[in-house]
């Protein structure tokens, strides 16, 4: 998350789950603090990004769930709560190990594809026509540009409210 999207999730006055990678983290410690102190759920999303993980030594996955989770934990003094796998991939060995660091997998039931940049429109409306009551939306704010996925939040935050739903923290 960006901090125009955490500015759009605080004036909504709700917090989400936000899934930072290792490079972010080292480069922006303060923003990392920022999403915290803010209350939004910190999810480690490994160190590189790497979805075939799964496919490699279990050392090398190892590191890459555990170098991030050390990094949150000293820059806010708390360890994340959740894991999430890189395009979802997940093996025994890699929920076992978030598992051991005490962190829950973190999945997501509608992906808005927004990595796509089909606009903010059809991001919302990919949003609103899937979910369904303790749904977990996938966003991205990293990557490239994602001015589209932050324009179109405080409307998407207004449509699933109208349509009685509320916002929670996983």
């Amino acid at each position: 998350m960006d901090a125009a999207g955490a500015r759009h999730l605080a004036g909504a006055q709700r917090q989400g789950g936000v899934c930072v990678v290792g490079g972010p983290i080292a480069r922006h410690p303060e923003l990392v603090q920022r999403i915290h102190d803010e209350g939004h759920a910190l999810c480690d999303h490994s160190a590189g990004h790497d979805v075939h993980m799964s496919d490699k030594p279990t050392s090398y996955a190892a590191a890459q769930i555990n170098a991030p989770f050390e990094a949150i934990r000293t820059i806010t003094g708390a360890p994340p709560r959740f894991y999430r796998g890189p395009g979802g991939n997940l093996s025994p060995f890699i929920v076992g190990e978030a598992h051991r660091l005490g962190m829950r997998i973190l999945g997501w039931s509608v992906d808005t594809a927004d990595y796509r940049k089909p606009g903010p429109d059809a991001i919302q409306n990919r949003a609103v026509e899937n979910i369904h009551g303790g749904g977990i939306v996938l966003m991205h704010d990293g990557g490239g540009d994602r001015s589209q996925t932050v324009a179109q939040l405080p409307g998407l935050i207004d449509r699933l409210r109208a349509a009685g739903y509320s916002l929670v923290l996983p």
